[in-house]
Formats: C-alpha cells, structure tokens, sequence
C-alpha cells in the first residue's frame, strides 16, 4: 500500500499556520493585560483621589525592627508582629500629602506598564499584518521605546518607592525616624527588560538592512 501523498507546499503551511495562530493568540492576551492594567490604575487613581478627601482606605505599612531603632512604648496604632512594626496610615479629614504619597507607591509602574503593553499591541499588530511589517522602522521604534521606558521606570521606581516608605515610616513612627529598604536589584527586572527590547531592536534594524539589500540585488 502506498504513501499517502501531501500536496505540494503543505509543509509549509502547517508552519505559518502555527505561527500566525500564535502571534494572534498572543496578540489577545496583550490587549487583554493591556486593559487590566489601565482598569488597575484607574482603581488606584480612585483611591487616591479619595484619600485627599479623608475617604480612603488605611495605607498599610510593614517595618522591620531590625531596620530602625524604636523605643517602646510603640506609638499609638502601630503594633509588632513577629519581626515587623505593622501599621495603617488613615487621615480621616483628607490630607493631599497622603494622597500623593499613596499616587507614587503605584503611577510609575503603572505608565511604565501602560506603554510598554501598548507598543507591544502595536508591534504584534503589525506582524500579524505581514511578515515585513516586523521588519520596519515602526517596529524599531516601539521597541526602542519600550527599552528606554523600562530603563528610566527601573530607577524612577525604586526612587519613589524609598522615598514613600520613607515618609510613611515618619509619619507612623514619629519625627527622626526613616526606613526604606529597596535595594536598586529589587527593579533589575525592568532593567534587564529595557536592554533586552533594546538589543531586540538593533538586531531587526541590521535585519531590515540585509533584507533591503538582498531585495535590491534580486
């Protein structure tokens, strides 16, 4: 009994079909998380804006007492459990400080995530389009631009955060107190994330020039 006989072309296909599958399904789950972080930070913006009006929730704060000095009594809403000071900061009559402080804990990476999500859309919008379309002067774009959001948001992150836990700290414990313990290798993620879309970058932009001469020589 003979082979069965495939049509000609049709191992390739399976291919490409796989592939333009894939790009869709992962172009899905992009838009989708592009939608939960926006629908996040406007939540967090919400609450924000109601903590200036002396509406919000407490701030939870953990401090570890092996990271500041603290003689007792410990003062009033701040309780020790285990190895951390826990505490809430609540302003009932609305403070604007507060609130501030409460929009810095998350809009960094929150704009950080936005647009990183939303060129992301664009580019696999774009391959899903066309395979030449990956290799283009917008796709280069986006890219850069995702690195350099991640490398300034890597160290605008961790600045705000200390800074916050800092002033938080302050505010619970009293005048002469500071705590913040975020090392800058807590956000090395973001880092690795910008240099990697960066490099991603340059090699389609040395791809985009070996296809445009290889199409002028044909």
């Amino acid at each position: 009994m003979g082979k069965p006989v495939s049509a000609p072309g049709s191992e390739r296909a399976l291919p490409s079909t796989w592939r333009v599958s894939w790009l869709k399904w992962l172009h899905v789950t992009l838009l989708v998380a592009l939608l939960a972080v926006t629908v996040l930070a406007a939540w967090q913006l919400a609450t924000s804006v109601m903590l200036v009006l002396g509406q919000g929730p407490a701030i939870p704060v953990s401090i570890p007492i092996d990271s500041i000095r603290i003689d007792p009594p410990l003062p009033p809403g701040v309780e020790l459990s285990g190895d951390h000071l826990q505490a809430a900061v609540r302003v009932e009559d609305g403070d604007l400080a507060i609130g501030i402080y409460h929009l810095l804990t998350w809009l960094p990476l929150a704009v950080v995530n936005i647009l990183s999500f939303w060129w992301m859309v664009r580019l696999l919008g774009a391959g899903r389009r066309s395979d030449r379309s990956l290799f283009s002067a917008q796709t280069i774009r986006n890219l850069r631009l995702i690195g350099v959001v991640q490398l300034v948001g890597a160290s605008v992150i961790w600045l705000t955060a200390n800074m916050v836990q800092g002033t938080l700290s302050i505010h619970v414990l009293g005048t002469g107190a500071y705590y913040g313990d975020l090392p800058p290798y807590v956000f090395t993620g973001n880092a690795l994330i910008g240099l990697s879309a960066l490099a991603v970058s340059e090699i389609i932009r040395k791809g985009q020039h070996m296809l445009e001469d290889l199409e002028g020589t044909v």
